[in-house]
């Protein structure tokens, strides 16, 4: 196996630092310059997405390209993950820990996200790969296709009784009602929610139920707890001796097109229940991987940190908490704000240096709309917490400023990491705080 390691959003590698070199430059190829979606259609069913819903509304995601190879060089973008081709994986990083020997950063983040205990995975964190996270993105898959709701397919059944609702079943009724019984038999094709499916979901939630360290993830909140209660009644044929049938009736992807997110939920499942990462099966022509949008896990990671400032947080994904441009209508989703006080701009971008100019434009819009004094951008980096003050605008006034949230660089482990960094949360909310209430 070649691994090529590398990080998020960097202008150009050339093969020869990265160790590219023979075959594995072909094998990068078939990865390389193609939109994720276009990956996927191709039937390449092993390629697991991160957030699980991003093809809703037409995310950006789904038209953005693992990574680009332009001559000799290798681009990459917001994407991070791990994917692969034959013999050949291609790792990439955080870009905001490149001194760091493991990347913490972004395991730290998903488990925020995720509601996890980052302690429990601190002690195989050095033994395993991002693959390892698969048990801990159930939940969150789970959720995403129930929110399309039950899945549901046609299926053939048989009864006896006198409720005729289908075909009659002449040889049958004459085999088991002759003489006559006051029964007639009969036969229906209707929706049923036992299916290979749902009962490919039931038994990976059996399997988490007795994984010795992420059980807890099925329990965390009421939320996965009554989802786990909709698939378990959806399944009263469940077997535990049935697992073997019931993945090889899922080898096929699921082409739905309501049930989409059911699609990834079900290659999700195989790759849990298969307890052999993402690379299996005879066929080596196949692209496996896991992938993460860097953008949506800052945004969302910030998130669990300001959740307590009062802020309220809009989702563009859920078109929730939105504000409008016109008294009309034309909904824009700033990250966080407070009404006549305070709007934040999330940004997976270095910005030390410079802050892009339609960025500036669109966080002004959002201050004007919410009549909001003072307008910011929250950015990850390198070096210690920073705020920088653009100045006072023209017109209606109010400030702008960007703030860095300093990602630990020289952690020893992920325990010393979560320390650290709890320690640029806090100095975030306090920050926040301060400008809410001076």
């Amino acid at each position: 196996m070649k691994r090529i390691i590398t990080t998020d959003n960097n202008i150009g590698v050339p093969f020869d630092e990265l160790g590219i070199v023979g075959e594995a430059v072909s094998d990068l190829r078939q990865v390389a310059n193609k939109p994720i979606s276009q990956l996927q259609m191709e039937g390449r069913s092993d390629l697991l997405i991160f957030p699980p819903n991003y093809h809703a509304y037409g995310d950006e995601i789904a038209q953005s390209c693992v990574c680009q190879i332009i001559g000799d060089e290798l681009h990459t973008g917001n994407i991070m993950g791990f994917v692969g081709f034959r013999d050949t994986s291609l790792t990439i990083r955080s870009r905001f820990t490149p001194r760091a020997k493991h990347d913490y950063f972004l395991y730290y983040i998903l488990s925020k996200v995720l509601s996890l205990n980052v302690f429990e995975l601190s002690h195989t964190f050095d033994r395993v790969s991002i693959l390892d996270f698969l048990v801990y993105l159930f939940p969150a898959y789970l959720e995403a296709a129930l929110q399309q709701g039950l899945y549901k397919e046609y299926a053939h059944k048989r009864y006896d009784d006198m409720k005729v609702k289908g075909t009659i079943d002449l040889a049958r009724q004459i085999k088991n009602h002759t003489p006559f019984n006051g029964r007639l038999s009969y036969n229906t094709r209707e929706h049923c929610h036992d299916n290979p499916i749902t009962q490919l979901i039931r038994h990976t939630i059996e399997y988490i139920e007795r994984h010795p360290f992420a059980s807890n993830i099925l329990t965390k909140d009421e939320s996965i707890r009554s989802a786990v209660r909709t698939i378990k009644s959806a399944t009263p044929s469940y077997s535990k001796y049935q697992l073997s049938q019931i993945v090889s009736l899922n080898i096929h992807p699921l082409t739905h097109p309501y049930f989409t997110a059911y699609a990834d939920l079900q290659r999700l499942c195989l790759n849990i229940l298969r307890q052999d990462g993402l690379m299996y099966g005879s066929d080596n022509n196949h692209v496996y991987g896991i992938l993460f949008d860097g953008a949506w896990l800052w945004e969302e990671y910030l998130n669990t940190v300001i959740t307590t400032t009062g802020l309220i947080h809009s989702e563009n994904r859920n078109r929730t908490n939105r504000v409008n441009l016109f008294t009309s209508g034309y909904p824009l989703y700033p990250d966080f704000y407070k009404q006549k006080a305070l709007v934040l701009d999330a940004k997976y971008k270095l910005l030390d240096n410079r802050t892009n100019s339609k960025d500036i434009h669109q966080l002004v819009c959002y201050m004007h709309i919410l009549e909001a004094a003072t307008g910011g951008f929250i950015y990850p980096s390198a070096k210690a917490d920073s705020k920088e003050l653009y100045g006072k605008l023209n017109g209606l006034g109010g400030h702008l400023y960007k703030y860095a949230v300093s990602i630990p660089q020289e952690a020893e482990s992920m325990d010393h990491f979560a320390t650290l960094i709890a320690q640029s949360e806090n100095r975030l909310k306090s920050h926040i705080l301060s400008t809410l209430n001076p």
